[in-house]
């Protein structure tokens, strides 16, 4: 797991300092924002963040995009490794320990979300915060990618976004099943209720903070299918441009042995999950590209193969209604899917829908002009010969 927040401030004052600023290159000057306030400016280069639910692969996936050459900033800021990861965190504690302090400031933790008020990414409590973290991002702006991992991103969106509004988003998905066992193994176990309360939070904070055409998903299973295609598809859409050879040296760092918990779509409705913990991961799964597609369609096949052979042997004919379940679960996906897919097609044609709007525009101010001179007419009409 994370390491905690005493650990962190520890490990900031034994030793392990921010750089000088002259180890950073190239800091941008502010520029001016439209709601009167001041964030640093993007200029040329791209911003990342790495976020989700805890245990979801969020460190594997910035290990493997620092390989592709996105800039996470110095070694020496870098969390340690330890026994839950012994790996690397990959976090940048200074937007950990940033993180943890704008959740303090409302009450509440990783492990305990505090609620947040409207627009409380404005409010006088994050001011002196606002002002840390411009000077945080302004020493990463001589690189033209650069980024940082932290699942609590995930609740502290809204903030980020406010000093990088053109902030990339990358959403770590994984099995929530899967996500729980590691929880536990670790020693951060919940009950199960306050567990899919956990992650319902982290996915529809995130969700909600950013639009769609700045974010891509991607799923941890993937990496064990192929890791090849699934990292380049991260790192063409973050623009990182990384070479073949980059990406086999960084996909050599994906270990099946890395991974000590598996679990199956359908066991998400043998647990009896929550609908909306359900939904909203297939939701996700929806956007996680072709990879995970592909190998879900297998897993799909196999699951209903599996459960028709169980429902219809007669020793095991209670289990009848399972595969009505899995039907259902399937029919889900696939409605999802199909929105996904709308969604998509969407958002992928914005500047053609606005220049058919703008050949509209013309039109449409006539039409309201004859409507208006039709109602004068008709008012006219009934002030002369009343009914």
């Amino acid at each position: 797991m994370e390491a905690s927040h005493a650990e962190t401030r520890g490990l900031l004052h034994s030793g392990c300092r921010p750089a000088a600023p002259e180890t950073y290159s190239g800091i941008s000057s502010p520029e001016a924002r439209t709601d009167g306030e001041r964030s640093v400016a993007s200029g040329s280069s791209v911003a990342v963040c790495i976020a989700g639910m805890h245990r979801s692969g969020t460190s594997m996936i910035a290990r493997l995009l620092h390989a592709c050459a996105l800039f996470l900033g110095p070694e020496e800021e870098f969390m340690p490794p330890s026994s839950a990861n012994p790996k690397g965190y990959w976090e940048n504690m200074h937007f950990v320990m940033l993180n943890e302090r704008i959740m303090s400031q409302f009450g509440g933790w990783w492990g305990n979300p505090p609620s947040f008020p409207a627009r409380w990414e404005f409010a006088p409590e994050v001011d002196s915060l606002f002002a840390e973290a411009e000077e945080l991002v302004g020493r990463f702006r001589g690189h033209s990618s650069w980024g940082w991992k932290d699942p609590r991103s995930s609740l502290t969106l809204p903030f980020w976004r406010r000093v990088i509004p053109d902030l990339k988003l990358v959403v770590c998905v994984r099995n929530p099943l899967e996500v729980a066992r590691s929880l536990s193994v670790r020693g951060d176990a919940t009950s199960a209720s306050q567990f899919f309360k956990l992650w319902l939070t982290y996915y529809r904070q995130l969700l909600s903070a950013i639009p769609p055409t700045q974010r891509i998903v991607t799923h941890y299973q993937s990496y064990f299918q192929d890791a090849r295609a699934e990292l380049r598809r991260l790192s063409d859409w973050l623009g990182l441009q990384a070479s073949d050879g980059a990406l086999e040296s960084a996909c050599a760092h994906v270990s099946a042995g890395l991974r000590h918990h598996h679990a199956m779509t359908a066991g998400l409705v043998a647990a009896d999950v929550p609908r909306k913990v359900l939904r909203l991961y297939l939701s996700l799964c929806a956007e996680a590209g072709p990879v995970y597609r592909q190998l879900r369609e297998r897993e799909r096949e196999a699951e209903l193969e599996r459960t028709t052979a169980s429902a219809s042997a007669p020793e095991t004919y209670p289990r009848g209604p399972r595969v009505k379940q899995i039907e259902r679960l399937h029919s889900l996906e696939s409605k999802l899917a199909k929105r996904q897919a709308l969604m998509a097609q969407l958002h992928a044609t914005p500047r053609a829908h606005k220049s058919e709007l703008s050949l509209l525009n013309p039109l449409i101010r006539a039409l309201d002009a004859l409507r208006a001179l039709k109602a004068r007419l008709w008012s006219s009409r009934q002030q002369r010969w009343p009914q």
